[in-house]
């Protein structure tokens, strides 16, 4: 039991990271053009997978601790 909670943790804790990064992203980077074009190599493409993929990432970390519940077909698989 103890190790289904750690995982809905994880998922849960991922869930808001990458709803902070996308907010962060919307409200700070996309109305600022010039903080595009300083950003590094590693900036940018960071900033591009979170543009082109985010939203997916959000709902898979978002839907995953349901999943993890006991009635859930990914904790029936493992048991």
């Amino acid at each position: 039991m103890q190790q289904l909670v750690s995982v809905e943790l994880f998922f849960l804790l991922a869930h808001i990271f990458s709803m902070a990064f996308g907010l962060a992203g919307l409200l700070i980077v996309l109305p600022n053009a010039e903080f595009i074009s300083h950003l590094s190599s590693f900036g940018q493409t960071l900033f591009q997978l979170g543009m082109s993929g985010g939203g997916v990432i959000y709902i898979i970390f978002g839907r995953s601790p349901y999943l993890s519940m006991p009635t859930g077909l990914w904790v029936s698989s493992l048991g």
